[in-house]
């Protein structure tokens, strides 16, 4: 064998150990790429049923949105009537109100003012009882800052010559409605 034909020959081992050392790794990409065409066709077959279902929600949901649709549109008008009776019951709580409750609250303003004006009347205390109380008032007031003018005496407030107020006689004085 010639020179030429052993390099030959070493040049076709090469390529053999070339090409079995690369066939292991192509082995394994097409193991690789044959679960992933199982995996594929098997995620083919399960999205098909869901997105079949999905379109099924779909449809529901636009129904039941028509549905509701209707629905806010019902609202809207019973809403709007309500807000139409509203305004009629103020209209008619303004219309009783100027018709019948005014006068009624000036008719008993009226009567009160009467009943007010007889119950101070003088002809209205004939027997004089009513000058009585306010005399036994006015004594039970005095007595009542000549004790407390004692008891301050005793307690050493005022000296026992100072002379005592008397804030009973002055407070019905103060008070318009109350004088005599």
């Amino acid at each position: 064998m010639t020179l030429g034909q052993i390099a030959g020959l070493l040049a076709a081992l090469a390529c053999v150990g070339l090409v079995a050392f690369l066939a292991v790794p192509l082995l394994k990409l097409g193991r690789v790429l044959d679960e992933l065409r199982v995996t594929v066709r098997d995620l083919g077959q399960e999205t098909v049923p869901i997105l079949t279902e999905l379109q099924g929600t779909v449809r529901a949901t636009n129904e039941e949105l028509g549905k509701l649709s209707l629905v806010t549109a019902d609202v809207a008008k019973v809403s709007a009537n309500a807000s139409l009776v509203s305004d009629n019951a103020a209209q008619l709580s303004g219309i009783v109100n100027a018709t019948v409750a005014r006068p009624l609250v000036k008719t008993a303003a009226l009567g009160h003012g009467l009943r007010q004006a007889v119950r101070r009347s003088a002809t209205d205390d004939p027997d004089g009882r009513r000058a009585g109380r306010r005399a036994r008032r006015a004594e039970v007031k005095v007595a009542m800052a000549e004790r407390e003018a004692e008891l301050r005496a005793l307690s050493g407030g005022t000296s026992a010559g100072a002379p005592a107020t008397e804030p009973g006689p002055r407070r019905a004085a103060e008070r318009p409605g109350r004088a005599s």
